[in-house]
């Protein structure tokens, strides 16, 4: 399984990312495992599986964290027990990647699929949309970018029942060329709060990173 990227995006934050090749049987015997997780991986879709043992190795070799030392709250987001790191999961397709930081912290990592388009006016608001269209950024490459970054923003803020298109708006940049912002913003009920961004396109996929600020 090799290293594909190590990026240190923001202080404090580290992202890695690999690239999977390996059968079930590397990371099983790589690390320790729960003989009940052991059983229970037994029970899911191979390709879950496969990304879930990949994603625990990788855990595993950034922190010395095995499974057993890592669980999830209500909302499904990931924390590791007594440390007073942050972590956020993603995969797609093949990759899969971890990212660690001090704060609380939402990464996503997606490979470009056509399908994207179809979906967008699911997550873009219509300001969004037309910004998009203005800027020439409705391609692949960049609404699946759109996309990591609403997702990253979902995972940091870490409740379920967000309304991807009303509720997590994104910045838009002219200059020095047009793309999307480094600042994004996730509205409730209750409150506003602010996100600082670090995301990234290259020829396999689009991946983001929120922090709280």
């Amino acid at each position: 399984m090799p290293l594909f990227e190590l990026i240190k995006p923001l202080p404090n934050v580290e992202i890695y990312i690999w690239f999977i090749e390996e059968e079930d049987a590397y990371f099983l015997n790589s690390m320790d495992w729960d003989a009940k997780q052991v059983k229970w991986l037994e029970g899911i879709h191979p390709v879950k599986r496969r990304e879930y043992l990949a994603s625990r190795f990788l855990i595993y070799q950034c922190t010395d964290k095995t499974d057993s030392h890592l669980y999830k709250d209500e909302a499904g987001k990931l924390f590791i027990r007594e440390s007073n790191k942050f972590i956020s999961v993603s995969h797609s397709a093949e990759w899969t990647g971890v990212a660690i930081s001090e704060k609380p912290i939402g990464f996503d990592l997606q490979v470009y699929k056509e399908k994207i388009r179809d979906i967008s006016n699911r997550f873009l608001s219509a300001d969004e949309k037309q910004s998009i269209l203005k800027l020439k950024l409705d391609n692949i490459w960049d609404l699946s970018l759109a996309w990591t970054i609403k997702e990253a923003v979902y995972k940091v803020h870490g409740q379920k029942g967000i309304q991807f298109s009303e509720q997590i708006l994104m910045e838009f940049e002219a200059e020095p060329k047009p793309g999307l912002g480094h600042k994004a913003r996730m509205i409730t009920s209750e409150y506003q709060k602010d996100y600082e961004l670090w995301h990234e396109k290259n020829e396999h996929y689009a991946c983001a990173v929120a922090v709280e600020y």
